[in-house]
């Protein structure tokens, strides 16, 4: 569920919004309409990081590849790990294809955008690919009382072609491991669900694996770059943890690591899509982080909010798991380093505080 600057992560779909709270000393942005600096942002980003064909779409799949991605790679994948059936699974530059292998007909797709993470690597069968995703409601123009925008990724209207089935039975959606503290869902509300693609060895795993990590990655700097991070800044990381707020309550939140700053972006709910930035703070600012032997996933960070009084000088983040909250130190670590030619402290306790609200299990 996490992203760095050499590997990367995951996904749920985001909604293109923006605050400029966070934002300072950034007034040619401000100046424009938000639509327009967004639609200008996005074709400057797209040429920025636009690149060639590695090579070119394979005539068999040209009716189902449009103009506007790239191929990347396609290859056989098993139905299940008893069977001998397959189907193609095809990779662009925006979209995985699962497609009949007979036929060569589309059967569904999963835009990269909404993958909210690729999993495989500690998986108990070395040939499973797992692919966690945010599913799109269905949804009229009257629905939310606003005129349809197809620039707005949770206001899609999609199809049957376009909506993968759900997991198969022995495949629970992410939704059961989701705590109950987010939202109230009914039965018929999945925003999350998740494919598991059986590849024919090894090796054939560990390729899509990666390739669909660098090409999500890639997509999320896109988008975070245009909606959140100014220039010059760059992206770095973003993860989805749980945050404690004053309350003691945990709320749901997108942490968004650039070389500059760190961003706490809110979650709808329950759509589970990116809302807006609740505060920032330069990662210069901060003074320690603590971690803590009972709560492995647990991070405390320490700052000094000279720049924001709002912002409490003591932030609680709940990961995912321990490799993912080191995923974030690290990152944090290293980039405190860049700015301030500085190691920032790191405090290893053995208890977590008991005034602190209780950590909760695995976030996703």
């Amino acid at each position: 569920m996490a992203t760095h600057s050499s590997s990367l992560s995951s996904s749920v779909s985001i909604s293109p919004s923006i605050s400029s709270s966070s934002i300072s000393n950034h007034h040619q942005q401000q100046q424009q309409p938000t639509s327009s600096r967004r639609q200008s942002n996005s074709h400057e980003l797209e040429d920025r990081y636009g690149d060639t064909t590695l090579y070119p779409c394979p005539s068999k799949f040209e009716k189902i590849v449009p103009l506007d991605e790239r191929y990347i790679t396609h290859t056989v994948f098993l139905k299940n790990k008893s069977s001998e059936t397959t189907f193609i699974g095809l990779l662009t530059s925006k979209k995985f294809y699962k497609v009949d292998s007979d036929t060569l007909k589309k059967i569904w797709t999963i835009d990269l955008f909404d993958m909210h993470s690729i999993e495989g690597d500690e998986s108990p069968d070395p040939k499973t690919l797992r692919i966690v995703y945010h599913v799109k409601q269905q949804q009229t123009p009257n629905q939310s009382g606003q005129q349809f925008d197809p620039n707005h990724h949770h206001h899609q209207n999609i199809n049957d072609s376009n909506n993968p089935e759900l997991s198969p039975p022995d495949s629970p959606t992410i939704q059961s491991r989701i705590s109950t503290s987010m939202a109230k869902r009914s039965s018929n509300d999945n925003y999350m669900a998740e494919k598991i693609l059986i590849a024919e060895s090894e090796e054939t795993r560990d390729q899509w694996l990666i390739s669909l990590r660098l090409l999500t990655r890639q997509t999320f700097q896109k988008y975070f770059e245009a909606s959140f991070i100014p220039a010059p800044a760059i992206y770095q990381l973003h993860v989805y943890a749980y945050k404690t707020n004053r309350k003691g309550k945990n709320q749901v939140r997108c942490i968004l690591i650039s070389t500059e700053r760190c961003y706490n972006i809110s979650i709808k709910t329950p759509s589970l899509e990116i809302g807006k930035v609740k505060w920032s703070f330069p990662i210069g600012n901060l003074k320690s982080l603590s971690t803590f032997k009972n709560a492995p996933n647990t991070l405390v960070l320490i700052l000094d909010n000279k720049e924001n009084t709002k912002v409490k000088e003591q932030q609680q983040f709940i990961l995912k798991d321990q490799i993912e909250r080191n995923l974030l130190i690290n990152e944090i670590r290293r980039i405190f380093l860049k700015i301030t030619k500085q190691h920032l402290t790191k405090d290893e306790k053995d208890e977590f505080p008991k005034k602190a609200s209780k950590p909760l299990g695995k976030f996703i």
